[in-house]
């Protein structure tokens, strides 16, 4: 399949670029959970979402793993987003 934006970032291993990504995937992240937060009737679209979601969160999760310990100055903005 095709690398997504986040996967494409992690790659680059460049921090900035990580961060900004992390930042808008953070961001989406945020407003599916509050789109969703009013709603008791879930159904199977909201499940395969979320799911998606837990994906994405490994995803995050991952990259910080990449971030080389010498480096740890540019992890705080990136863990903030998350």
């Amino acid at each position: 399949g095709k690398n997504s934006i986040l996967d494409d970032s992690i790659s680059s291993g460049n921090p900035n670029s990580i961060t900004e990504t992390v930042e808008v995937v953070t961001a989406q992240i945020n407003r599916f959970f509050d789109s969703y937060d009013n709603h008791s009737d879930q159904n199977d679209d909201f499940d395969a979402k979320r799911n998606k979601v837990g994906e994405i969160i490994g995803k995050l999760v991952t990259s910080i793993e990449e971030f080389p310990l010498e480096r740890e100055e540019s992890l705080l903005p990136f863990s903030s987003a998350l």
